[in-house]
């Protein structure tokens, strides 16, 4: 199970018994793919396979062993769960990786934010120099 520290940083603890006996997961927690079946889907298609007859069955077993290994699945918080199924789900209706998908929504996030600095800057100057 992970965690987000104050330092905004992922930090795996381990799963609190009271849940591991019960068999649930810890309130605002959601079981996670690290290699997401969608992404899957995706790169076969962008491969040009359209029915999973068009994948080889050893190629096929050998994705379902990853996506469905334990290793695979992570418990996380809930609101990072749905942030990356929303940037997934994005990244595959534009036909990109979720990697380059993500650098994008980082470049515009910078570009964005580095104007709005400026605009608070701007006014800031105008409030303490009395200038309109």
């Amino acid at each position: 199970m992970s965690i987000v520290t104050d330092a905004g940083e992922l930090m795996d603890v381990p799963v609190p018994q009271e849940y591991v006996q019960r068999g649930v997961l810890p309130p605002g927690y959601a079981v996670d793919f690290l290699f997401d079946p969608e992404e899957v889907v995706a790169k076969l298609t962008n491969a040009g396979a359209t029915y999973m007859e068009q994948v080889p069955p050893h190629v096929f077993q050998k994705m379902s062993d990853v996506v469905n290994g334990a290793e695979n699945l992570k418990i996380v918080p809930q609101w990072l769960y749905d942030q990356k199924r929303s940037l997934t789900s994005n990244a595959v209706a534009q036909g990109v990786t979720l990697e380059s998908h993500m650098q994008q929504v980082r470049e515009e996030s910078e570009a964005s934010g580095s104007g709005e600095r400026k605009e608070k800057k701007k006014g800031f100057l105008k409030g303490l120099f009395g200038k309109k």
